[in-house]
This record gives structure tokens, C-alpha cells and sequence, in this order.
């Protein structure tokens, strides 16, 4: 930078959107998405904030690291800036440093404008959860690119061709934590047989020869109730890492997902003109205060 024609050592510092993130893989990608648009929005650099997954072990953990995104980890300094417990309780709703807008907090809203960093502020931690496809539809593409794994088998590979020469359909039952942990069977509930019985059929009556590819934490259950629906035109997936699953779930050309976030981000990754997408209906149980994820064209079924 030149000052009065002489050139001054000083550097521009570059703004930074930390991305504060928990939960499974979904809502790690809800959540590093949005980020990833204000960065984009305001020529910042995103950071990633896995603090969190040293306690939380639920789902697998921190992974987006086995993804092919771009961000750096975050720095001692942005530690000691964005301490734990500042970040709990930026949160409440009488937080007394709410005025240093140092956090961007999700707010229920259906609208969404992209927050400018004013020449003063340079980081921002963003936290919430961030569900709504809105935040960041326009890098659709960008996020497609980067939401690949890094290793994927040619086993796996395979298994892609071979979903790409059918009409394929994905069929996604989110079963085990839903039922084993009471706080996600309050907030979400089960999606029913005779929802998948009711998709299955639409889907039948839509589409010439479907194949359908069920990805499941339940493969008793799928067998059980599932399996004497299809006549024989069924694969059951397994043995994949949940990035595997989430991507073969995105290469299929059509939809049937769970109330969860994993299957959401397979079908709206895998969007196209032609494209069926079958969701259940409520999203979350009805006491639930929280807006729906689910896109306006997507075809909504009695869960």
C-alpha cells in the first residue's frame, strides 16, 4: 500500500466468517453452507470451528474434513476471541454482549439478506443451524463441488454408474437415534410405513421400471417392512461411510427422504428438472416451533 507515494509495510487485514459448527453430517453442511455464502458475499475467508466435537460424539463426529471444502482451521488467537462459553451463551436472549456483533444468530425468519462487514469489523462466528436453502442457493454449484468425497472407492464408483443407467430412486429410513435418543424422537417423531408405502406408489405410478437404492441406519426394519413393497427392484445400501452414502444418495435421479437432514442435503444436491422428491409431513412434530427445510416444489406427504 502506498501512503503519500511511499510505500507503507502496513497489510489489510482479511476478514474471516467462523463457521461454529455441531451436529451430524446434515447439519454440519447447513451450517458451513451459510457460512460459506457470507464469505463469498463479503470476500472473506471462512474457518471452521470443530471445538465442539471433542465432547460431542454423537454421529460420527467432525466430518468435514473427509469432504472436498475449502477453509482453514481456527486460530489460537480466534480461540481465545470466540471462547466456548461466550459462544453458549451469545445465544440467550438476554446476552449482555450481544452489542459487539461479534456473532451472526439465526433468527426465525423466512427472509434472509446478506450481513456487510463494516471497515472496522474483520471476524464474525456464525451460529445456529441454519436450515433453509435460501442462505445459500446461489453457490449451488460451488457447494455441489465441494460437498464430494475425497475417497471414494471403484467399488463405489461403480455403484454410481450403475445408478445413473436406471431410474433410480433413493429411499432414505432414518430409524435408530430417532428412536434410542427421546430429544430427537420429541423433535422429529418417525416417518410411518404407510408414508413410505403412500411415496412408494406415487413414485410407481410416475415413473417406468424405478430402482430403488434404500440407505438406512435400520436394515432389519427396511427388510422387514420394506423390502415386500418393491417386487424385486431394490438395493439395500450398506458398509459406506456416511459421506459415501449422503453422495450415492445425490447421484440418484429421484427421492424419497426421512425427516433428516442427511437425506435432504442428497436430494438437493442431486436437483434437477426432471427430479422427484418425496418428504413427510410435518417435518417436525406439530409442538415443534421451527420452520421447515423442505423446498416449495418438493411433494409433501402425511408422515
Amino acid at each position: 500500500m502506498k501512503i503519500n507515494g511511499k510505500e507503507s509495510s502496513m497489510k489489510i487485514k482479511q476478514k474471516k466468517i467462523i463457521s461454529h459448527l455441531i451436529g451430524g453430517l446434515g447439519n454440519q453442511l447447513f451450517q458451513y453452507a451459510t457460512s460459506y455464502a457470507l464469505a463469498k458475499e463479503n470476500n472473506a475467508k471462512i474457518v471452521i470451528d470443530d471445538r465442539l466435537f471433542k465432547k460431542y460424539k454423537l454421529h460420527g463426529g467432525y466430518r468435514l474434513d473427509k469432504l472436498n471444502i475449502i477453509g482453514e482451521k481456527i486460530s489460537s488467537i480466534d480461540k481465545l476471541l470466540f471462547p466456548l462459553i461466550l459462544c453458549k451463551l451469545s445465544q440467550k436472549e438476554n446476552f449482555i454482549f450481544k452489542s459487539t456483533k461479534k456473532f451472526i444468530l439465526e433468527k426465525k425468519t423466512s427472509s434472509f439478506k446478506y450481513l456487510t462487514f463494516s471497515d472496522k469489523e474483520h471476524t464474525k462466528m456464525l451460529i445456529g443451524y441454519w436450515q433453509n436453502a435460501i442462505y445459500f442457493q446461489k453457490y449451488f454449484s460451488e457447494l455441489k463441488e465441494m460437498f464430494v468425497p475425497l475417497d471414494i472407492s471403484q467399488e463405489q464408483l461403480d455403484l454410481s454408474i450403475q445408478i445413473h443407467a436406471q431410474q433410480s430412486v433413493a429411499l432414505h429410513v432414518r430409524r435408530g437415534d430417532y428412536i434410542s435418543n427421546k430429544n430427537a424422537l420429541a423433535m422429529h417423531g418417525i416417518c410411518s410405513i404407510d408414508y413410505y408405502k403412500n411415496s412408494i406408489q406415487h413414485i410407481n405410478a410416475k415413473l417406468e421400471k424405478p430402482f430403488f437404492y434404500i440407505f438406512s441406519n435400520d436394515k432389519l426394519w427396511c427388510e422387514e417392512n420394506l423390502t415386500p413393497l418393491f417386487d424385486g427392484n431394490f438395493h439395500i445400501v450398506e458398509n459406506n461411510s456416511q459421506e459415501i452414502d449422503l453422495w450415492l444418495i445425490s447421484q440418484c435421479q429421484h427421492h424419497i427422504i426421512a425427516n433428516s437432514t442427511f437425506s435432504w442435503w442428497g436430494a438437493w444436491l442431486a436437483n434437477s428438472d426432471s427430479q422427484i422428491v418425496i418428504t413427510p409431513d410435518p417435518w417436525f412434530n406439530k409442538e415443534i416451533d421451527i420452520p421447515s427445510p423442505v423446498l416449495s416444489h418438493w411433494l409433501k406427504l402425511k408422515k
